[in-house]
């Protein structure tokens, strides 16, 4: 879960993504972008799985194959908000070799 601004001069951190190790590899995907603030201030970082921090005089975009956030404008600065990050699929499935017997209880 990410956090709440406090105020107008410190935006909320973006959220945690989910962990899968699907892969053979623990990896977070689809953290969250961080906030971006009013009136100059701490922006938000972003959230473990990809998340974008908020913006400054750059946009700053979720992590390509992540699905992690984008991250949020910086007041009137004219720099629009990070995109989100690209997602990923991963198939994973077994592979049945010729002669392999199975036994279910």
């Amino acid at each position: 879960m990410g956090s709440n601004a406090v105020g107008s001069t410190v935006a909320g951190k973006g959220g945690s993504g989910l962990a899968y190790s699907i892969s053979g590899v623990t990896n977070y995907y689809a953290g969250g972008g961080g906030g971006g603030t009013y009136n100059g201030g701490t922006l938000g970082t972003g959230g473990l799985g990809g998340g974008g921090a908020g913006g400054g005089t750059t946009n700053k975009n979720g992590t390509a194959n992540t699905g992690g956030g984008g991250g949020g404008q910086k007041d009137d600065s004219g720099v629009a908000a990070g995109a989100g990050g690209s997602g990923i699929v991963i198939v994973r499935y077994i592979l049945v070799l010729p002669g392999t017997v199975f036994s279910f209880k």
